[in-house]
């Protein structure tokens, strides 16, 4: 699937002249984006790429505040089949790119493979699940000289769900 919205006003105080509502008055960003979305029954794959960016329409807002874009954002997610018995395996993937003219942008790479298993009758489950999360930012443009350029982050997370239905015939 295709999505798309370009949003452009040419009077920055457009929203304020015409507007009379605060929701309209309050308007600052004017959002543009361009996306592909892809899902598959059959493997249970999701995947997304998309390109973003926002038009400030507020002349308070200074340049150095304008939000960043992403150019590009592109995600794969994946996950086992949930009809059927065992463990579950599930992974999550992110790469984006983080843009601004003079702040410092970046690239984003996230994964998190993860793995769980529910155990339980009618009347309670347990769901153990064991993940492991790393993030890696590569700092780009406008990095001050000396300032780091690479941080990472790793994490391994465990985490117990469960559920207990008690039931009384009245």
């Amino acid at each position: 699937a295709f999505n798309t919205a370009y949003n452009w006003v040419s009077d920055s105080l457009y929203f304020q002249d015409l507007g009379n509502s605060l929701n309209t008055v309050s308007t600052t960003l004017q959002e543009r984006h361009a996306a592909i979305n892809y899902n598959s029954d059959d493997t249970d794959l999701t995947f997304q790429t998309q390109v973003q960016e926002y038009q400030v329409v507020d002349p308070d807002i200074l340049p150095i505040n304008y939000p960043y874009r992403r150019l590009p954002q592109v995600s794969l997610d994946w996950q086992s089949d949930v009809a059927s018995q065992g463990p579950q395996f599930n992974l999550q993937t992110e790469f984006v790119h983080f843009q601004q003219d003079l702040r410092v942008g970046a690239l984003r790479t996230d994964i998190k493979p993860s793995v769980s298993d529910t155990f339980g009758t009618a009347g309670y489950y347990l769901t153990p699940t064991a993940a492991y999360r790393y993030t890696d930012y590569s700092l780009d443009n406008n990095a001050l000289p000396g300032q780091q350029t690479s941080i990472t982050r790793a994490l391994p997370i465990l985490s117990l769900d469960s559920g207990l239905s008690l039931e009384r015939s009245i």
